[in-house]
């Protein structure tokens, strides 16, 4: 089971999010981001037990680091990795559970309705190269530059030790420099 809706709040803040659409945003984002894929596990749960399969759920680099999306986008993923530890204890020894958080990349990601967001996609907030250029990699990650995490979880050959893990594919932000994204840039 890959557990990989999600919705993104482009970054909302406390202060600047009317008080009337913060309650029904955070609805709206943790019943996907977070209601979804307890949902989803449990209506795997019973063939997953069964077959001793996996479960594998998409977080983001706002799962580990502030800045990755506003106050309801960060609490959805931090719950998440919640949710991954609290399945891994509960479904051992039988599934593994474990997370995957990639950083910015092309893609859809839209956000709540309830923010006004829904028909707003992260390409139209963030171009590719503002994300470039945050990145230690200095590259425009796409989709099939994180399928390998993903698919090392969810090999029983490749994967027999992990669950409870989270992989921070996160194109190097978590070494990122004080003062230079890389200190090798002008290698």
């Amino acid at each position: 089971f890959i557990g990989n809706a999600g919705i993104w709040d482009h970054n909302a803040s406390l202060v600047n999010t009317p008080a009337e659409t913060l309650e029904t945003g955070f609805h709206e984002l943790f019943n996907v981001n977070v209601l979804g894929y307890l949902l989803g596990a449990k209506a795997c749960a019973p063939a997953l037990i069964a077959s001793e399969g996996s479960m594998i759920f998409t977080l983001s680099n706002a799962a580990w680091y502030p800045g990755g999306g506003g106050p309801l986008y960060t609490a959805s993923k931090h719950a998440a990795t919640g949710l991954i530890r609290q399945l891994a204890y509960e479904l051992a020894p039988k599934v593994r559970v474990n997370g995957v958080g990639p950083c910015g990349m092309a893609s859809d990601l839209r956000g709540p309705q309830a923010l006004g967001q829904s028909e707003t996609s992260i390409m139209q907030s963030l171009t590719p190269e503002k994300i470039a250029a945050i990145l230690p990699l200095q590259f425009f990650p796409q989709p099939a530059d994180f399928t390998g995490p993903y698919v090392m979880l969810a090999s029983r050959r490749n994967n027999r030790a992990l669950s409870g893990v989270m992989i921070n594919a996160d194109a190097g932000l978590a070494i990122r420099g004080i003062r230079h994204v890389a200190a090798g840039l002008d290698l």
